[in-house]
C-alpha cells in the first residue's frame, strides 16, 4: 500500500513531466493518467488537487474542450484562493484567460489576466 508521501511524489512527478509527454506526442496517455491521478491528488492535498486540475484544465484547453476545461480552471482558483502558490496560481489564471480567448469571451480575459498578474506579483520562484 503506497504511504500518503509516496503518492504525493507520484503526483509531483506527473505534474512536473507534463512536457515530456507533449514532446512525445502521448497527450492521451498522459490525460489518462492525470485523470486517475485526480481522486489521490484531493484526497493527498488541495495544491495537488489544483495542480492536477491545472494540467487537466490545460490539455482540455489544447483538446478545445472548453466547457471541461472552465469547470477545472473554476476548481482550481478556488482551491489557489486559499493555498499559497503563487506559480500554480498564476497558471490556473492564464490557463482561464486562453479559454476565455478561444471560446471568444474577450470582456471575461481582463479579469483572468489580473488575477494571474496579482499572482505573479507575490513571488514565483
Amino acid at each position: 500500500q503506497p504511504t500518503t508521501e509516496h503518492k504525493r511524489t507520484l503526483i509531483r512527478l506527473l505534474c512536473d513531466n507534463v512536457v515530456v509527454f507533449q514532446l512525445l506526442f502521448r497527450y492521451e496517455e498522459c490525460y489518462a493518467r492525470l485523470l486517475e491521478a485526480l481522486p489521490t491528488a484531493a484526497e493527498v492535498s488541495p495544491e495537488l488537487e489544483g495542480m492536477v486540475l491545472n494540467r487537466l484544465g490545460h490539455m482540455e484547453w489544447a483538446f478545445c474542450a472548453l466547457d471541461a476545461a472552465k469547470a477545472r480552471g473554476r476548481r482550481a482558483s478556488t482551491i489557489w484562493a486559499s493555498e499559497e502558490n503563487p506559480r500554480e496560481q498564476a497558471y490556473c489564471e492564464l490557463m482561464i484567460g486562453w479559454v476565455h480567448l478561444v471560446a471568444g469571451e474577450f470582456a471575461e480575459i481582463p479579469a483572468a489576466e489580473e488575477e494571474a498578474l496579482a499572482a505573479v506579483s507575490r513571488g514565483i520562484d
